[in-house]
């Protein structure tokens, strides 16, 4: 996902997108056929440099607007202390 995107979401963590919903399945679908057009298209013998770096921004646009909906990352905080339980023998 990209810095804009990521900001995005730390700035209106209460618009989340569900998952579940109509219309983010009928986004799924509609960007699924698009990605597979896009990488179709990439795997076309001879097409020009500039068009294969289209097709590529497509590809990445379309992943990341998919990954919007990915649930947030875990924080994990590593504090240095290392605890060990007492033996119980």
């Amino acid at each position: 996902m990209n810095e804009t995107a990521e900001k995005i979401i730390e700035e209106a963590p209460w618009q989340r997108i569900e998952r579940h919903s109509g219309t983010w399945t009928t986004i799924v679908e509609w960007a699924n056929g698009e990605l597979t057009k896009h990488r179709a298209r990439l795997e076309t013998p001879g097409l020009p440099v500039i068009e294969t770096e289209v097709e590529r921004a497509h590809i990445q646009v379309l992943t990341d607007l998919l990954k919007l909906a990915d649930p947030p990352k875990a924080v994990t905080v590593d504090t240095g202390y290392n605890f060990q339980p007492p033996s119980m023998g």
